[in-house]
């Protein structure tokens, strides 16, 4: 069951040697937010059976607690910028009707959050949409100050783990200098890791990548918000949520985003 108030959901995958690592995120009227899983595939992305995996991840359905119809993943970043941007190249084209995306992140002041249109691999001439991630993090920092739910704001579960944040959290922005001119760059130390700030990243990308194509993502929550109140004894649509096996349901307990 969602939390109340998510209209519509998105996914930031980020692909590591060993693993894929996932994170499902729920977005609101003023684009408030909840994370609602961050999982762990265990695997190399060389093998087909991690894909598979990340496939059952994303065809998920979730139930609102309003009497309106389960909502999809509509929207999924994968980064494409490791040692395995083919087989991400191949994954996302075979899915790009679904709007799995593949991504690759770019620094610099006043790029995009999401381009015009997507660039094209050298090989194999796939789609290959470049995002401005230092806009994206601007924008997340800044919400994570915020301190009353509504717009803006950055919903937890209550049982995510201090490493997580700690990744969430692990850059900064710097300041230098260079030919008289100042250049704000994000940085994390050398021994930090920032798997979980990469994968809401995409999230926020993949977003952005929905609202390039028109949706109104207002709009879409007043709709809902609009549906009754799930009763006791209505039915639960069949499409519902099969919990992971190893976190279990979305827990209905959510902490503040500061």
């Amino acid at each position: 069951m969602l939390p109340d108030g998510v209209a519509v959901i998105t996914a930031g995958v980020d692909v590591q040697d060993d693993r894929l690592e996932v994170e499902l995120v729920g977005w609101g009227s003023g684009e408030e937010s909840w994370s609602l899983d961050y999982i762990v595939i265990p695997g190399s992305p060389a093998e087909a059976a991690t894909w598979a995996t990340l496939e059952g991840i994303l065809g998920r359905r979730y139930t609102p607690p309003r009497n309106a119809p389960p909502l999809p993943v509509r929207a999924v970043c994968i980064d494409s910028g490791g040692h395995y941007t083919p087989t991400v190249l191949e994954f996302c084209a075979a899915r790009s009707a679904r709007r799995v995306w593949a991504i690759k992140g770019a620094s610099g002041a006043g790029r995009p959050a999401w381009p015009r249109r997507p660039s094209r691999a050298k090989k194999g001439g796939q789609p290959l949409f470049v995002i401005g991630v230092d806009g994206i993090k601007d924008v997340f920092y800044s919400r994570l100050s915020i301190d009353t739910a509504g717009e803006g704001y950055v919903h937890f579960p209550a049982g995510r783990d201090a490493e997580w944040f700690a990744q969430l959290t692990a850059e900064r922005l710097h300041a230098r200098w260079h030919k008289g001119r100042q250049i704000r760059e994000w940085r994390k130390r050398a021994q930090d890791r920032n798997e979980a700030l990469d994968c809401r990243v995409y999230a926020m990308a993949a977003l952005e990548g929905l609202k390039s194509l028109g949706l109104r993502l207002n709009d879409e929550a007043r709709i809902l918000l609009d549906a009754p109140m799930r009763g006791p004894g209505d039915p639960v649509p069949s499409e519902s949520l099969t919990p992971h096996p190893k976190r279990g349901a979305i827990t209905s307990r959510w902490m503040s985003g500061h």
